[in-house]
């Protein structure tokens, strides 16, 4: 393989770069720069042996401990509130009790369990990526969790 730079060319042979004198320049090893093997890929996230990334953000999988699926279940005491609202409002107007109940029930079914991949280092844990799709959860830690293993 020869590089152009300016004058000069340079001939790589086995991981040794010699000029146009065959004298030896400099002496490279490239076995640790191995290519990226991807795990995964769906979208804006990416899983390689060396990186995890999601929507614009880059995670660096050379500290990454362990990969673990959490589950954020809603809140649902506002709901249930509003409910006991509507219930009480039976005792003033049938109508606004109604329409009070309704809006619990829709903001009930509005809230949905999130699902989201924690990555453990030595600096801490973090929240890398969260959806309500509890199968591309699964995926994606799959693939990380094979990452770390490739990694070695």
């Amino acid at each position: 393989m020869l590089f152009h730079r300016g004058k000069l060319v340079i001939l790589k042979y086995d991981s040794y770069f010699y000029d146009t004198n065959l004298s030896l320049i400099h002496s490279l090893k490239f076995n640790n720069m191995a290519e990226e093997k991807v795990f995964f890929e769906q979208g804006d996230v990416k899983v390689t042996n060396s990186r995890f990334m999601t929507y614009g953000t880059t995670h660096s999988m050379s500290g990454v401990t362990s990969v673990t699926q959490v589950v954020y279940k809603p809140n649902r005491k506002g709901p249930i509130i509003v409910a006991v609202i509507g219930l009480l409002c039976f005792i003033f107007s049938w109508l606004v009790a109604v329409i009070v109940l309704a809006a619990a029930v829709v903001w009930w079914f509005l809230q949905k369990t999130k699902y989201g991949v924690l990555m453990s280092s030595a600096s801490g844990d973090q929240d890398a990526l969260s959806s309500t799709d509890a199968e591309f959860i699964n995926t994606v830690v799959a693939a990380l969790n094979d990452a770390i293993v490739h990694r070695g």
